[in-house]
C-alpha cells in the first residue's frame, strides 16, 4: 500500500494533465492553496475522464444518477455544499482523515461550459473517513 505524499503527487500531475493536454484553463475566480477549478469544454470531458478515474477509480457519484440520498446523508457531499443529478464526483481516502475529490459541474448557463474541481477534505476529528461513510 503506498503512503498519502504518493497519492497527493498524483493528484497533483492530474491538474498539471488536464492544464497542459486538455487545456483545462485554471478559473482566477476560485483560488485556494488545496483546491483547483478549472473550465473545460463540455465535449472534452470525455477526452480526461479516463485519467481521473485512473486516479479516483470509478465516479463516486456518476452524472446522471440520484443525487437525492446523498445530499441528506452523505457526509462528503454533505461538506462539498451538496451535489446535483447532472454533475460527476470521484472521492479517494488518502488516510484516515483525508479525501481527495474530483468534481465535474456542467454549468446551467452555458451547455457547452463545466468546471473541473480538484480538491481535498480533511474530516474532523469526530468523523471517520468521509468517501466510505454510505455507499448508495
Amino acid at each position: 500500500m503506498s503512503d498519502g505524499n504518493e497519492h497527493v503527487r498524483d493528484i497533483a500531475t492530474l491538474i498539471e494533465e488536464l492544464r497542459g493536454q486538455f487545456g483545462v484553463k485554471a478559473n482566477p475566480e476560485s483560488c485556494g492553496p488545496l483546491l483547483f477549478v478549472g473550465i473545460a469544454e463540455s465535449d472534452d470531458v470525455q477526452k480526461f475522464h479516463a485519467h481521473v478515474e485512473r486516479r479516483f477509480g470509478h465516479a463516486y457519484k456518476p452524472a446522471g444518477s440520484t443525487a437525492f440520498l446523498k445530499n441528506l446523508a452523505d457526509p462528503l457531499v454533505r461538506k462539498l455544499g451538496g451535489i446535483r443529478k447532472e454533475q460527476t464526483l470521484f472521492a479517494k481516502d488518502l488516510g484516515k482523515d483525508v479525501t481527495a475529490y474530483c468534481m465535474f459541474w456542467p454549468w446551467g448557463s452555458n451547455p457547452k461550459k463545466v468546471s473541473v474541481r480538484v480538491g481535498f477534505l480533511c474530516a474532523p476529528e469526530d468523523e471517520s473517513t468521509l468517501a466510505n461513510d454510505f455507499k448508495f
